[in-house]
């Protein structure tokens, strides 16, 4: 059963994480993933990556919007990891909270979130 409050957009585009606190694995730390989104929404996002990330990691989240170019930010936290194997190559799935931003911010992410739906299906 889904329990999503908000609509999830397929992507497949290229997202930034900069690693703001990690507790279990402090090496993280102010390093940055380049990642590929799998799903986004206004409250958080799914993507890929071959670097385990534990739950409870907070990231700062950058995505490139092709309209201007400019970066979105927002902060999230890791609330779900999934490890899969494909004969040798190990790869990880994470499932990000973002964290709540005032509505012009909203309103700008859920602009970008149509163009990259547009641009994806």
């Amino acid at each position: 059963m889904d329990r999503r409050r908000e609509e999830r957009f397929p992507t497949r585009e290229r997202v930034e994480l900069t690693f703001v606190s990690s507790p279990d694995v402090p090496h993280l730390e102010r390093q940055t993933l380049h990642c590929t989104m799998h799903d986004v929404s206004l409250g958080g996002l799914n993507v890929g990556t071959y670097t385990y990330v534990p739950p409870q990691t907070v990231v700062d989240v950058s995505v490139r919007t092709e309209d201007t170019g400019a970066p979105l930010r927002r902060t999230g936290v890791v609330v779900w990891e999934e490890k899969h194997q494909e004969e040798i190559v190990v790869s990880h799935r994470l499932g990000i909270r973002l964290a709540p931003v005032s509505a012009p911010v909203a309103n700008t992410w859920m602009r970008s979130l149509g163009n990259l739906q547009a641009a994806c299906c």
